[in-house]
C-alpha cells in the first residue's frame, strides 16, 4: 500500500469519528464533545452561561377594543417566565420595578442573579421612530397595501411596534453594559401565553436543546416551514401576505451573533420605513433574514408550542 493510500485512510478515519454513526454527516453534538471544546466544566457551567432578557411596559393595552390585555394577565403569564433559573435582565417602567423583581425573588431571593433596569419606553433608543411610524401608518397607500389587516396593532398602533423593536436595543444594552455578563443571550418575551407556549421554567435553564444552541455564533431563532420561501420575497409580498415565518418571542445565541442580529434589525427597519412599509419585529426580522441568512440558524417549528421545545 503506498504512503499516500496510507493516508488518504487515515484523513478518511478521522472524519468518520465526527460523523454520527448513523452515516448522516451531520455534527456529533454530543455532551462530551460540546463541553470540551468550549471549556466548560459541566453541563450546569454551561448552563450558567446564558442571560436571559426581557421587558414590559405598560402601553394600555388593557384598554384596546381589539386583542386587549391587562396589566395583571401579563404579569399572570411571566410568572413562569421569570422562574427560570438563568441569570436576567429586565427592562420595565419604574413604577412596575419592585413588583418585577417581586416575582424574580421567587427564585432568586436576594437578586444576585437579576438586574432590573427602570426605564420608560420613552427613554429607549427605538422611541425616536415613533413618528415616522405613525406618519406611515396614516398613509393612505400603506393602509390599502395592508388591506383587512390593518386593524391588527402591527399596522395601527405605532407605540406597539416600537415595544417590539425595543428587544433589540435591551438585548444590545445588556450586552454592552454586561448587567449579567454571560457568552450567550436569549430574549424571552416577559408574557408568553402558558397554555400555548410555556413548559414551567422552575427550576430549569433556558435553551432546552442546550448543546445544540452552543455549537455555533450565529443567531438562533424559530422558523415555520415556510421562512424558506423568504428567500424569493419582495418587500411587498412580505407584509401583504401576513403569514407566520419567524417568531420572535424568543431568540438569542452567541453575543457576537446577537450584536450582529441587533445591527442588521435596525439596518433592515431603516430600509422597510424607507420604503413605507412598517410593522412588528417578526416582518422586519424577516427582511433581514433575507438581507443577511448566513447569521441565522433557524429552527424548525409547526407550530408555536415548539417555540421552547425546539429552542
Amino acid at each position: 500500500m503506498s504512503i499516500w493510500l496510507v493516508l488518504i485512510c487515515k484523513i478518511l478515519i478521522n472524519i468518520s469519528a465526527q460523523l454520527t454513526q448513523d452515516g448522516s454527516g451531520s455534527p456529533n453534538l454530543s455532551e462530551e464533545r460540546v463541553l470540551k471544546e468550549m471549556s466548560y466544566k459541566n453541563l450546569q457551567e454551561a448552563q450558567e452561561d446564558t442571560t436571559l432578557v426581557s421587558a414590559f411596559w405598560d402601553i394600555g393595552r388593557g384598554n384596546w377594543d381589539h386583542l386587549s390585555r391587562s396589566v395583571d394577565e401579563y404579569f399572570k403569564n411571566a410568572e413562569r417566565v421569570l422562574s427560570a433559573k438563568n441569570k436576567m435582565v429586565i427592562f420595565t417602567d419604574p413604577f412596575l420595578a419592585e413588583r418585577v423583581r417581586n416575582l424574580r425573588r421567587a427564585n432568586d431571593p436576594n437578586l444576585k442573579r437579576t438586574t432590573v433596569i427602570e426605564r420608560s419606553l420613552e427613554q429607549m433608543p427605538y422611541y425616536q421612530y415613533k413618528d415616522r411610524v405613525i406618519r406611515i401608518m396614516n398613509d393612505a397607500r400603506y393602509r390599502v397595501k395592508i388591506g383587512k389587516w390593518i386593524t391588527d396593532p402591527e399596522y395601527s398602533n405605532a407605540v406597539y411596534d416600537i415595544t417590539m423593536f425595543s428587544k433589540f436595543s435591551a438585548m444590545e444594552e445588556t450586552i454592552v453594559q454586561q448587567y449579567q455578563p454571560s457568552t450567550y443571550y436569549i430574549w424571552v418575551d416577559f408574557s408568553l401565553i402558558p397554555e400555548i407556549f410555556l413548559p414551567n421554567f422552575t427550576n430549569t435553564y433556558l435553551p432546552k436543546n442546550d448543546l445544540v444552541f452552543r455549537n455555533n455564533k450565529k443567531f438562533r431563532i424559530g422558523g415555520f416551514p415556510n421562512y424558506i420561501l423568504l428567500q424569493n420575497k419582495t418587500l411587498d409580498q412580505i407584509f401583504e401576505s401576513h403569514e407566520e415565518r419567524l417568531c420572535g418571542g424568543i431568540f438569542g445565541g452567541h453575543e457576537q451573533g446577537v450584536l450582529q442580529a441587533c445591527a442588521i434589525f435596525k439596518r433592515a427597519l431603516e430600509d422597510c420605513l424607507y420604503q413605507n412599509f412598517v410593522s412588528d419585529d417578526q416582518d422586519i426580522l424577516g427582511w433581514a433574514f433575507i438581507k443577511s441568512s448566513g447569521l441565522f440558524d433557524v429552527h424548525n417549528i409547526t407550530q408555536w408550542a415548539q417555540i421552547v421545545s425546539n429552542f
